[in-house]
């Protein structure tokens, strides 16, 4: 017993020797891309981060980053990832796509600023005309690996109907008796 109280006191005063110290900062959100990519921009530094993180491992829901552009957030970046305070008030560790300079980072969210409405147009086309290529270099290597199409549905042919046929009935009177005669057509 007195050996284990040792040893976590030990641990409990050797633990914060070893500990990294967090660099939180202030950081603002400048921008959100169509493809779900925060940019972050930092004291020196702007961070490109991905916005979905994955299902989580509890409840198996979406993992979203949840942060408005505009506004302020708290992080750190660990080199590979960003660990940022979100609007929920959740630590959330997103992978750096692209890190640069706030110079370079203005640039690029200036010169996307000044683009006229045809040139967004293009490049949207330009990016539907790229996966349609995907789409067909996947159905061609399909092709040369003899994977056969997904299975097509055939159609239901009809069951053959039954002829039709009427039927004709005449009757005839001959005094008190009456006969009916009737025909199938």
């Amino acid at each position: 017993m007195k050996n284990s109280l040792l040893l976590l006191f030990c641990f409990a005063l050797v633990g914060p020797i070893f500990a990294k110290d967090k660099n939180w900062e202030n950081v603002t959100v400048t921008r959100e891309d169509t493809d779900g990519f925060y940019w972050l921009r930092g004291q020196d530094t702007t961070y490109v981060v991905r916005g979905y993180l994955g299902r989580s491992m509890v409840t198996g829901g979406a993992n979203w980053l949840h942060l408005t552009v505009g506004g302020n957030a708290r992080g750190y970046s660990d080199g590979k990832d960003f660990h940022v305070v979100d609007n929920q008030n959740k630590e959330r560790k997103c992978p750096i796509t692209v890190t640069v300079s706030n110079a370079v980072g203005d640039a690029a969210l200036r010169k996307e600023q000044e683009k006229t409405a045809e040139e967004r147009a293009q490049e949207e086309q330009l990016e539907l005309q790229q996966k349609a290529l995907q789409l067909e270099r996947i159905q061609a290597m399909r092709e040369v690996q003899h994977i056969p199409p997904p299975p097509t549905v055939q159609p239901v042919k009809p069951l053959p109907s039954a002829p039709t046929t009427s039927i004709h009935c005449t009757t005839s009177t001959l005094g008190d008796t009456a006969q009916t005669d009737c025909r199938q057509y």
